[in-house]
């Protein structure tokens, strides 16, 4: 087994994607939805998804972007560094907003917040409380899908649009998890042999820059026994996503968001 064998495998285990991406505008949209959902079939102040009356529609219910800066994580902890997003999609009073173009101008305006549980659904959470993902959002699954048994005809428009939001969670996060493989197998690397993967910036189908395997670079660099590591190198990729932490967790919310996505885009009773 020797280096440029090894590069192949692991680029076809990559797709040729190194480049982290964020999944967050999707999930603001998609948590919009959901909340638009309840507001229709509900009522404005009798939703269970963010029943607080502090938008400024005349029915107190939120516009899009104050949505999002109301439902926003922000942590307390100074040294953590974190601030609001308070940016602006040009969204506007538009309930309906389209999906691809809003998430760009989230992304393109610096959108990377988690939301806070007890903001989003205080019937389940309250103040400082954390939820895991598959709690978070299986919860808010449940809710859509009572919604859609009973006043299915309301939301229809709504129910697309959350469809259409949740499908590029799912592709971002196997991302994400293939990003995160590489970046602890490189720290595993240099720590059994010194071997640091070279990469590439290359332009995607849609523009966007990733970041990618240079094979050539990379076998110039490097020289070693393959032999002598092989049997540990396939260990760490067959356990990556139950015995690494980070494995685990972008494991997880892969297998919650395929769960409930199969759930929205089922009939209410699934």
């Amino acid at each position: 087994m020797n280096l440029r064998f090894l590069c192949t495998i692991l680029l076809f285990l990559s797709a040729g994607v190194l480049g982290s991406v964020n999944s967050a505008p999707y999930t603001a949209l998609t948590l919009w939805y959901m909340y638009r959902m309840d507001v229709i079939v509900s009522g404005p102040g009798k939703t269970e998804i963010v029943p607080e009356l502090k938008g400024s529609a005349p029915d107190g219910t939120f516009y899009f972007d104050e949505f999002v800066q109301y439902t926003q994580y922000v942590s307390a902890n100074k040294r953590k560094k974190s601030s609001a997003w308070k940016g602006n999609t040009g969204v506007g009073k538009n309930l309906n907003p389209d999906v691809e173009s809003t998430a760009r101008k989230l992304a393109e305006t610096g959108f990377t917040r988690q939301f806070k549980p007890s903001l989003v659904y205080p019937s389940k959470w309250t103040g400082n409380a954390v939820s895991t993902y598959d709690q978070f959002f299986g919860a808010l699954t449940d809710r859509v899908q009572a919604l859609r048994a009973k006043n299915p005809a309301a939301i229809e428009l709504q129910l697309d649009r959350l469809r259409e939001s949740l499908k590029p969670v799912i592709n971002i996060r196997f991302e994400d998890q293939t990003a995160g493989f590489f970046r602890d197998l490189n720290s595993w690397f240099k720590a059994q042999t010194k071997i640091t993967w070279e990469t590439k910036t290359v332009d995607g189908p849609d523009g966007t820059k990733l970041t990618q395997i240079d094979t050539e670079t990379t076998l110039k660099k490097n020289t070693i026994d393959m032999a002598t590591m092989k049997k540990d190198l396939i260990s760490f990729i067959a356990t990556y996503q139950t015995q690494h932490q980070k494995g685990k967790s972008h494991y997880a919310a892969i297998t919650s968001s395929q769960r409930n996505e199969g759930r929205i885009m089922g009939d209410s009773t699934c």
